[in-house]
């Protein structure tokens, strides 16, 4: 059991250390495409973080939210919208370097594109926090009322003054009060005289 654990362990490395690659190959690409719109790199190499780790983000949202079977309609929208764009700004980067100048079509659209790159995901990442906070929120309110539920409350002592006890020597009767007592012992008294058993 140890050792399939440690494989599995080993195969999610792997896995995060692919997702992690593949996200620096298109950042650079993606930066790159960027910069050829207003000419600053820095602002370009911001760019293409913000649209590759945000549809990283909408990824693991959206795996999130189908393990807790909740509708994912608008992540798998905003998944199709900026795969599409990273696809876009990465075939940019491929017709760039490949035939030296970008067809027609793409000098054209290329600013409408990534001017709506990140407003749009803005919009979807706000959603995803959004949704994701209210559930958190949600789930610290029902954890909350539970632990209030399970609260045993602590008894409460009333303070009862301590009652004298009259026992009767001849039959362990027990009296509460000095006059039931007295009035016990007659009769237990009698009850002797007259020969009769307990």
């Amino acid at each position: 059991m140890a050792k399939l654990s440690t494989r599995l362990a080993n195969v999610r490395v792997l896995l995060w250390l692919a997702l992690v690659l593949a996200l620096a190959g298109s950042i650079s690409h993606v930066a790159h495409v960027f910069a050829m719109i207003d000419g600053n790199r820095v602002l370009g190499w911001v760019q293409a973080v913000a649209v590759d780790i945000g549809l990283a983000g909408l990824t693991l949202s959206l795996m999130q939210r189908r393990r807790m079977q909740k509708s994912a309609a608008l992540l798998i929208i905003g998944l199709v919208l900026f795969g599409a764009i990273s696809i876009y700004a990465n075939l940019c980067y491929a017709m760039q370097h490949e035939y030296g100048e970008l067809p027609a079509w793409m000098r054209a659209s290329m600013p409408w594109v990534l001017a709506a790159v990140l407003p749009v995901l803005v919009s979807f990442l706000a959603d995803v926090l959004g949704t994701g906070l209210d559930a958190w929120l949600r789930r610290g309110e029902a954890t909350h009322k539970r632990q209030e539920s399970e609260l045993v409350p602590e008894p409460v002592l009333a303070i009862v003054p301590m009652m004298r006890r009259y026992e009767c020597p001849d039959c362990e009767h027990i009296s509460m009060t000095q006059p039931e007592h007295a009035g016990h012992r007659r009769w237990c008294v009698e009850r002797a005289g007259n020969g009769k058993t307990n």
